[in-house]
């Protein structure tokens, strides 16, 4: 290596960013798109998983940010993903109760006898309703679960017409999740809370342009502990290496 290629690299070293995973997008000339991630980015993939440090959180970040979906489009036309692709957040590291329950409302859904699987229904019922929608008069997680719950009709219906307007559109929306392993204090609840999204996630299958995308850790994903439910095998889940 000539020294001129030795500084090039300390130079670009140094300019790499100090923050962790979680929050500004990042510069892009600093986001790079290894070949094995392009499945894992499309809509129809359900399930990412990895291990540590192998990318997850990294992508969990970055699909919120449009200048980066619009630089995967443009160069991986593969990944389905592009400036156009709506991107909400399920769950995460950072705590933000006006998007998802945090880990102890969570706690005390499951607590009062809240089904998981209906506890991420309705995160998913939150990010797609419009203002208007009577679930948005609801000020908080235990009351809007049981506005779900309580009106399995005009739910479905919102998720298709929130469906049919994505169409006429032609693009996505996609609801990510990460950081699972905070959704709960224990191995048990955790898979609880897993094994609930991953039905969620199936669910939103019956639909043509609303998704989901799990971003797990290879443990996680543990076929014993969340897969004793119909359909899991179509929850694809290609690796991050």
């Amino acid at each position: 290596m000539t020294a001129r290629k030795v500084t090039q690299l300390r130079q670009a070293l140094e300019g790499l960013p100090n923050e962790t995973s979680y929050g500004e997008p990042r510069a892009l000339a600093t986001v790079y798109f290894p070949q094995s991630h392009l499945k894992a980015m499309h809509p129809d993939v359900a399930v990412v998983t990895g291990m540590r440090g192998a990318g997850k959180t990294f992508w969990w970040t970055a699909l919120q940010h449009r200048s980066v979906r619009k630089l995967i489009g443009e160069r991986y036309e593969r990944t389905g993903v592009s400036d156009s692709t709506v991107v909400r957040t399920g769950f995460g590291a950072p705590l933000a109760n006006d998007h998802y329950p945090s880990k102890d409302v969570l706690a005390d859904l499951l607590k009062r006898g809240t089904d998981a699987r209906l506890a991420w229904r309705t995160v998913q019922a939150w990010q797609l309703a419009p203002k208007s929608h009577p679930l948005r008069r609801e000020e908080d997680w235990r009351s809007r679960t049981s506005y779900v719950e309580g009106n399995p009709e005009q739910v479905d219906r919102l998720f298709a017409d929130r469906d049919a307007k994505l169409a006429r559109e032609d693009r996505h929306l996609i609801v990510i999740y990460d950081a699972l392993d905070r959704a709960a204090d224990d191995w048990q609840t955790m898979y609880r809370v897993i094994r609930g999204l991953l039905q969620t996630a199936l669910d939103m299958r019956g639909y043509r342009h609303i998704r989901v995308k799990v971003f797990l850790r290879t443990d996680q994903f543990n076929s014993a502990a969340i897969g004793d439910f119909p359909m899991r095998p179509k929850c694809s889940h290609p690796r991050l290496n």
